[in-house]
This record gives structure tokens, sequence and C-alpha cells, in this order.
């Protein structure tokens, strides 16, 4: 009689438990990486918005600047940070659709160092660039004054030219 040789059902069982708790492990190892590099990708784009705002606040003269603080005005940026929109632009759907808009970006006048009162007379305005991510329904319009968490904050100011 000639004997079939293999496995027995509780090898298989065993060799497939080994596996599993292997893959586990595995797995709970390369999930904090992965999660850490999309954070880095996150950040490198917020990078790039803020220098993007940056080179915008650059060009603008003092009174500019002044004026757009004053008015409170809300800049959005795309995911990958190379395009800025002021919530007043009035090609906003054009420039930056609803469904690429990605972050938002509040400036705010730093009060107790630059009054609004002073702003003729004033060297500088301070203020505070914030960006936040938007927060999206499940369909993927964004939810209204939902924003997610800060993803940076700087403190910045403008000096008047000729002083």
């Amino acid at each position: 009689m000639k004997r079939i040789e293999g496995f027995s059902l509780i090898e298989v069982i065993l060799a497939l438990g080994i596996l599993s708790i292997a893959l586990l492990i595995v797995f709970g190892i390369f999930t904090p990486f992965l999660y850490r590099t999309g954070e880095v990708i996150e950040y490198g784009n917020v990078d790039r918005v803020a220098d993007l705002i940056s080179t915008e606040i650059q060009s603008l003269e003092y009174e500019e600047v002044v004026s757009i603080l004053n008015q409170q005005v809300r800049l959005f940026a795309n995911r990958s940070g190379d395009t800025l929109v002021s919530s007043a632009d009035p090609q906003l759907e054009q420039e930056l659709p609803e469904a690429d808009r990605f972050y938002a970006i509040s400036l705010t006048r730093n009060i107790d160092l630059s009054p609004i009162g002073r702003d003729g007379t004033a060297g500088f305005v301070a203020f505070q660039i914030r960006i936040e991510r938007l927060i999206r329904a499940p369909d993927g319009r964004l939810l209204d004054n939902q924003l997610d968490t800060n993803l940076a904050i700087f403190n910045t100011a403008v000096t008047r030219a000729g002083l």
C-alpha cells in the first residue's frame, strides 16, 4: 500500500497562525512610518503655501497690506500649495474651484503691536498668518466654517518703506 505524504491539517493551521502573527508585526511596524510620511508631505505643502504667501506679501505696498488686514480677507490654496487665491477675488471659482481648495489661510492683525488707529503713522504692521486644512463632507463638498487643525501659525510684520 502506497502512502501519500503531505502536511496534516494541524500543521497547516499552525503555519498559517505563525504567518499571520508575523504579518501583523510587520504591518504594525510600518503603519507609523506611513503615517509620518503623509505628515512630512503635508508639512512640505504647508511650507510651500507659507512661502507663496510671504512672496505675495513682500510684493505689496504697506498700505495694501494694511487694507487686506482691515478687510479680514481669507485666502485659499490648493493641496500642492502652488496656487493662492483671495476669497475677495471675483475670479475665485475659476482660478481655484471649491473642489481644489485644501487650505484656508487667514491674516489676523496683532492688535497689541499694531493698533488700527496707528496705521497712518506706524512704521510697521504686525500680523499672524494661520494655515488650516478645510474639512470636507463624505461627498467631497466643503463644510461651512469647518476647519481642521491649525497646520501652521506664523507671526510676521511688514514695514513701511522709507522709515
